[in-house]
């Protein structure tokens, strides 16, 4: 009986021939391409081993059913499949055992991974971390960095970088238990491997009160967003394999707290009557607290570091900034300061315009020669001495005593020092003049 329109297409089986050689054996309805070549009616493929048939089969058959023929799991992907299977998917997916392929990529979406001894602990990552990405930020990202992992490490350092998930950051930032600190013993004279021994170094007990507000809550979980994704991103030096150590985070930024209302009384004594809720909330430095560090700054240290507070003051330079700006970048004739790409904060040059009054006292230090770059850069310990000659506090004792000698050289040479502030004011450095 010949081929009728409603003959079935049969799919191919396998069998041994008498010569020992394993077959693949079809029987095409229609004119199909197999191997490379149109063929139709009984066809016969033949491979020299069981398993290169069984493969050749599930091609062929996958092909006259119009499916895609699903790729081949490795043992190790295998026994991950199982593994997942039992422990997971058993109790309420009893076909699944037949379609291992499917559980890979369901694993692969939700997030599940495979256990591999060759992803580091979150404790590991976070010193891998220090090392390639933390080293090239400032000064004060890089301790906000250090501070926000402080409170990961003791709670989650122990875990794979996988366990670690977004669910876990979140309930650490709206919680309100006491937490766990380590503490980073770095100095300044530390080298950079005695530096990379002190990081996280020393477990302690928070001092930070629970629950935290909302602008912690947004530091820590942006920190947390940027180590997560580093772990997801980044590329081994070495073999410029991405790593993926653990999913890319989704974590968002808590929205923004309502700003404060501030009352006529919220206004800081002695600070200029503005209506900027900001200032009120951070005021700046008063016109007295001004004027008593650019007065003790003419004199005190010989009037060396007099150009760090001109341009703090008025050219609206951060501490860092002029730190890095060179003599020639202040144009007295052209009326403008250059803060150069190296220089500014946003790795963005700009010129900023100088009033008359700048101009007069630059001009003053250059005539005296004190106008040097070595006046730009006035070390931690200058600063806080002429911060307490002008009437703040400190609680360095190194400064303190250094003041007191300051003092009283200035006192043998008829120089005596207004007290502009009472004692009781603790000094708070503007942004202008933040380190």
């Amino acid at each position: 009986m010949g081929r009728t329109k409603n003959q079935i297409q049969k799919p191919a089986t396998v069998h041994q021939l008498n010569s020992g050689k394993w077959a693949v054996f079809v029987t095409l309805v229609a004119s199909r391409e197999l191997e490379g070549k149109m063929r139709s009616g009984r066809q016969k493929f033949e491979r020299q081993t069981e398993a290169l048939a069984n493969d050749l089969c599930a091609e062929i058959n996958a092909r006259l059913c119009g499916k895609q023929l699903a790729r081949q799991l490795s043992e190790r992907e295998v026994e991950v499949a199982k593994k997942f299977f039992w422990e997971v998917l058993e109790p309420r997916h009893l076909d699944w055992m037949d379609h291992l392929a499917d559980i890979i990529q369901y694993a692969e979406k939700t997030g599940y991974r495979p256990p591999d001894e060759a992803v580091p602990t979150v404790a590991e990552a976070a010193r891998i971390f220090y090392n390639e990405h933390m080293r090239n930020l400032e000064k004060e990202t890089q301790l906000n960095y250090r501070n926000m992992l402080s409170y990961i490490l003791p709670k989650f350092g122990h875990l794979k970088a996988w366990e670690m998930t977004d669910q876990l950051l979140l309930q650490l930032a709206h919680g309100t238990e006491p937490l766990k600190f380590m503490r980073s013993s770095v100095r300044p004279h530390h080298s950079a491997a005695e530096a990379e021994a002190h990081v996280w170094d020393t477990l302690v007990e928070s001092k930070s009160k629970r629950p935290w507000t909302a602008h912690m809550r947004i530091r820590f979980l942006q920190v947390a967003r940027i180590f997560k994704n580093w772990m997801h991103e980044s590329q081994d030096p070495v073999t410029q394999a991405k790593r993926n150590w653990c999913p890319r985070s989704t974590i968002k930024d808590p929205p923004a707290p309502k700003p404060q209302k501030f009352t006529a009384r919220a206004i800081t004594e002695n600070s200029d009557h503005t209506a900027d809720p900001e200032c009120l909330g951070r005021p700046a430095l008063t016109i007295p607290q001004a004027q008593a560090l650019i007065d003790v700054a003419w004199v005190a240290q010989d009037g060396r570091h007099a150009p760090f507070y001109v341009h703090g003051l008025w050219c609206g330079s951060r501490a860092k900034e002029i730190t890095r700006t060179d003599v020639q970048a202040f144009s007295s004739h052209d009326g403008l300061l250059v803060v150069s790409e190296v220089a500014a904060k946003t790795d963005q040059g700009r010129e900023s315009e100088i009033y008359p009054n700048t101009i007069t006292m630059v001009e003053a230090l250059r005539s005296a020669g004190l106008y040097t770059a070595r006046g730009l850069r006035p070390s931690p310990l200058q600063r806080t001495v002429i911060h307490l000659l002008a009437g703040f506090t400190s609680n360095n004792k190194r400064a303190l005593g250094r003041a007191e000698l300051e003092r009283k050289r200035l006192e043998s040479r008829g120089i005596t020092l207004p007290k502009y502030l009472p004692r009781c004011f603790r000094w708070s450095r503007p942004d202008s003049l933040a380190a």
